[in-house]
């Protein structure tokens, strides 16, 4: 744990379990505004092609994921949403969108 924290860089374990109590809660919470998302706007795998529909999942989710990231970490306060406000923008650098966090 020691090292985990350290690479985090993080003082507590209270902090550390928040964040994998987040990630925890934000991972499920995207994949299941996600399904209900393509539930709504009828895109399913019997009726596209699959690589479109797998294409279209993937950027979806990581949409979906980044957004709520945002507020499940605001959601558990001041102690996570540092570490994953430079978590998103680190990220998000490789396809240029890291200004956009705020």
């Amino acid at each position: 744990m020691e090292k985990l924290k350290k690479h985090w860089e993080i003082k507590s374990n209270l902090q550390l379990i928040l964040i994998i109590v987040v990630f925890a809660i934000n991972g499920s919470l995207s994949a299941f505004v996600t399904r209900h998302f393509f539930e709504y706007i009828n895109h399913n795998k019997d009726t596209n092609n699959p690589f479109f529909y797998w294409l279209f999942y993937f950027i979806t989710i990581s949409v979906f994921y980044f957004l709520l990231l945002a507020i499940t970490s605001r959601t558990f306060g001041k102690i996570t949403f540092p570490f994953f406000k430079k978590f998103a923008q680190k990220s998000l650098k490789p396809l240029g969108l890291s200004r956009f966090i705020l």
